[in-house]
């Protein structure tokens, strides 16, 4: 339930604007070579095609506003062929992990969003289950696609936001 109520939430804000399409550009194996995604900060939706190799690690520099729902999810291009894993994490521009993706559902590889704590650059990585270090230790090979997206929360889509949040603390308390 509380899955359900937050990929609803999540998937009902990244949905108000139609992603443009951009291509993974090599390297991007660092936060210090990471490809930028081109957006306007306070409202936008962003893909990009990319893919993973054994021991590799993408990862994106965004600009984002303050104050804002923040969400990236990633999508498997060949879930029916293997069982493909993959993580995400949002870095600030100091290179810190502020958030940290994993296991998004059905056709999702992985989700996170969070409300943005401050104006800046971000560094969104991409890398494969257990390289929770993101530096490439990891043997996923596969294409995906990243979806980032950003905008001031509707009241309603905030509020179920935080209530499958809630649901699901108070559910790993019993």
């Amino acid at each position: 339930m509380m899955r359900a109520l937050t990929m609803a939430a999540a998937l009902g804000i990244a949905a108000a604007a139609a992603p443009a399409t951009l291509h993974e550009v090599e390297p991007n194996d660092s936060i210090a070579s990471a490809q930028i995604i081109p957006v306007i900060p306070q409202c936008f939706s962003e893909a990009v095609n990319g893919g993973l190799v054994p021991g590799d690690v993408d990862f994106y520099q965004i600009e984002l506003f303050g104050g804002i729902l923040f969400i990236a999810s990633l999508f498997d291009f060949t879930p029916q062929l293997v069982d493909n894993d993959a993580i995400l994490a949002l870095f600030d521009d100091g290179g810190a992990m502020i958030a940290f993706g994993s296991d998004g559902g059905t056709g999702v590889l992985s989700v996170l969003f969070l409300i943005v704590p401050h104006s800046g650059t971000y560094y969104v990585g991409v890398s494969g289950v257990g390289d929770n270090g993101f530096i490439g230790d990891h043997e996923q090979l596969f294409p995906y696609k990243l979806v980032v997206s950003s905008c001031v929360p509707a009241p309603g889509a905030l509020a179920a936001l935080l209530f499958a949040c809630c649901c699901g603390r108070s559910r790993r308390r019993r």
